[in-house]
């Protein structure tokens, strides 16, 4: 009897200390019946997880019941032997877990599991595991490395994402598709295998992995994602398998480190901007079969030389310069970016989308058979310092000058509506000129042109004033508006005067000039010298200017013809022009 009583005294006294060690607030939620299994939390962070069968799912809230409610304290999780499954969400946000005990009776890990668990640095997956979800480590910004069992045939989308200290991944041979932005942000991670069962890479998967060096995709991959490896910016090499058939928009987007490429025959199929912004890349080759090719697909590529393309494709072709047209070769797709002073073929009607972005174009004539002009077409040609616009051209599109050493501009009379920042970012533009076509100004399509100081518009001050000017186009208003192109000379010149004679004008304290149509030839420092002169129209005939004509001279404007002799001196001496027909 005393014994019975000693061991119940025993019983009674160790279940005392353990509950004053597992405060109430701690101890097992099981009787509300909803996770049917029993868990402690222990005043050293350890939460102790048991019982038998699957763990029900939380939601990705912080307030979600059980342990979550205390997700702030725990420090260690150990998972008894029995629980077969991990909820989803179980210990996201957990940002002081640093280590976890899961045992072999686990055979699958829920979406979200250990997302945001910041101080966690490795894990043990055990054999088991043949189910992960979305977004298991993903946040987890101190995570190493990570071995996935055998048996897993998917890793889910998220599942790594912004894992910052990833260095090595095992991925094993069962698995056949990598999810959507599974490795994004993985700055750390250097090499990575893709087993060869794997069949699609999802989008994002890789993007941002600044540390990866190579890659080969298996044989097997139809398909490779949106952005798949989008600013793997030391990304030298990537094998692409024969079994690909498309290569998904902005797939290889600012890979700066990729020198070449090869593209599989396979392939029909390139995406938008799929290798745009890969500086270093000097080369390419479209096979036969490709007969989609996304806008911007090559731009921003300023190493690239050359695009080829194979002469049996039904859907493209390219010129002597390594320039991309489409098979009737009347629209411009793509220029290589290193492609410095181009002559676009007469006969092409359209200048693609992102045609010439980010060249070193510095000098481009422009036929009169094009008619529209895309969006971004010459957007940061950062070395072009003049262009003409045909008379044909009826469309600009969206910054399709967006060049900041652009000087001047006029726009043809064609055009009605000036599209949204279509010269946008132009700090060095002084002065355009603008026909009565023009109707409507969209937003900031003159934005930050910090230096514009003179606008020569065809109409008059109530036809300006009825023009649909939108927000963002404060350059513009500020600009002094010449209306009619018309000029008020300081002075009226014989009608007759061919020659403008050696010093004939030095030193004179007029503003504004205006030659007659018959001049010729203008002398040696004729207008040398005048403190005050600001504009001065020099007519087509003329043909003949003295390198110092206007020796002396600031802030001066000269206007004329857009195929005149004037506008070439302007451009050799660094004289503003503005064409006015």
């Amino acid at each position: 009897m005393k014994s019975i009583l000693r061991t119940a005294l025993v019983l009674l006294l160790c279940l005392t200390m353990y509950l004053c060690v597992v405060p109430a607030a701690y101890a097992d939620n099981v009787a509300s019946g909803d996770w049917g299994l029993h868990w402690t939390l222990d005043d050293n962070g350890l939460l102790t997880i048991w019982g038998k069968g699957q763990m029900a799912d939380f939601d990705s809230s912080e307030d979600a019941g059980a342990w979550r409610a205390y997700q702030s304290q725990i420090t260690e999780a150990v998972i008894a032997p029995g629980v077969t499954s991990i909820g989803s969400w179980a210990f996201s946000g957990c940002d002081k877990l640093t280590s976890v005990t899961i045992p072999d009776s686990v055979t699958s890990i829920g979406d979200g599991v250990f997302s945001g668990c910041s101080s966690l640095t490795g894990i043990a997956i055990p054999e088991t595991v043949t189910s992960i979800g979305d977004g298991v480590f993903s946040g987890c910004i101190l995570l190493t490395g990570a071995t996935i069992p055998q048996g897993v045939t998917s890793i889910g989308s998220w599942a790594f994402y912004g894992c910052l200290s990833l260095t090595n991944v095992t991925i094993p041979d069962s698995v056949t598709s990598i999810g959507q932005e599974a490795f994004s942000g993985c700055m750390s991670l250097t090499g990575v295998t893709i087993p060869e069962g794997v069949t699609s890479i999802g989008d994002y998967a890789f993007s941002y992995c600044s540390s990866l060096e190579s890659m080969k995709i298996p044989e097997g991959v139809t398909s490779i994602g949106e952005e798949a490896f989008s600013d793997c910016i030391l990304l030298t090499d990537v094998e692409i398998p024969e079994s690909m058939t498309s290569i998904g928009d902005w797939a290889f987007s600012g890979c700066m480190s990729l020198t070449g490429v090869t593209i599989p025959a396979g392939v029909t199929s390139i995406g938008d901007g799929a290798f745009s912004y890969c500086s270093s890349l000097e080369s390419v080759t479209i096979p036969a079969g490709v007969t989609s090719i996304g806008y911007g697909a090559f731009s921003a590529c300023t190493d690239l030389t050359g695009i080829s393309v194979a002469e049996n494709n039904t859907a493209y072709s390219s010129d002597a310069h390594g320039v991309l047209f489409n098979k009737e070769k009347d629209i411009l797709l793509q220029a290589p970016g290193a492609l410095d002073v181009y002559a676009i073929p007469s006969g092409v009607k359209s200048i693609d989308d992102y045609a010439f972005f980010y060249s070193k174009l510095t000098d481009v004539t422009i036929p009169e058979s094009v008619t529209s002009i895309g969006e971004a077409a010459f957007s940061y040609c950062l070395r072009l310092t003049d262009v003409a616009i045909p008379k044909s051209v009826t469309h600009i599109g969206n910054g399709a000058f967006s060049c900041s050493s652009l000087t001047s501009v006029t726009i043809p009379e064609g055009v009605t509506d000036i599209s949204y920042a279509a010269f946008s970012y132009c700090v060095s533009l002084e002065g355009v000129t603008i026909p009565t076509s023009v109707t409507s100004i969209d937003e900031e399509a003159f934005s930050e042109c910090e230096s514009l100081s003179v606008v020569w518009y065809a109409g008059t001050k109530a036809q300006w004033e009825a023009i649909a000017i939108e927000e963002g186009n404060e350059p513009l208003r500020s600009a002094t508006i010449h209306y009619g192109y018309e000029l008020v000379p300081d002075f009226i010149l014989p009608a007759s005067l061919t020659t403008i004679e050696t010093e004939a004008f030095a030193g004179g304290a007029f503003t504004c000039v205006q030659l007659p149509e018959v001049t010729t030839v203008i002398g040696s420092r004729a207008f040398a010298g005048c403190p005050n002169l600001s504009y001065i129209y020099i007519p087509g005939a003329t043909e003949t200017i003295a390198e110092d004509a206007f020796s002396g001279v600031s802030g001066l404007t000269i206007l004329g013809r857009s195929d005149s002799y004037a506008k070439t001196y302007a451009q050799q001496n660094g004289i503003l022009f503005v064409a006015v027909e």
